[in-house]
């Protein structure tokens, strides 16, 4: 081998070595972008999530704070309801001892209307 196929064997060399480290760079910073990029919209959504979960605390500490006076409002119609049963108890036990008054009064006016009937 001569001097000239040597330097031109190593030049080829070096230069299709360079050419497969430029692309093996740019494969490289092609994939490290699509990363970066994949990194962003997660870091997108990770935020969007963050909001949510900042809503979803509001919203449970709203509820935590509304809760109490709503439990004592059912407790209170709870309470009105019971009454209210009471009373319409109370008064069909009133109506049942009206009826059963002026079924005492008609049956001794019969008896009377009979009586008179009868003389």
């Amino acid at each position: 081998m001569t001097a000239a196929t040597v330097g031109v064997s190593i030049t080829l060399f070096l230069a299709w070595t360079g050419f497969l480290i430029g692309v093996i760079k740019w494969l490289l910073d092609r994939n490290l972008e699509s990363q970066h990029k994949q990194g962003e919209d997660l870091y997108k959504e990770f935020r969007d999530l963050k909001k949510e979960v900042e809503g979803v605390k509001s919203e449970v500490s709203k509820l935590q704070r509304d809760l109490p006076v709503t439990y004592v409002r059912h407790a209170q119609f709870q309470r009105c309801q019971d009454e209210c049963h009471m009373n319409f108890a109370s008064i069909g036990k009133k109506i049942d001892d009206m009826q059963a008054a002026i079924g005492d009064k008609f049956d001794e006016l019969r008896k009377e209307v009979l009586y008179a009937r009868a003389q």
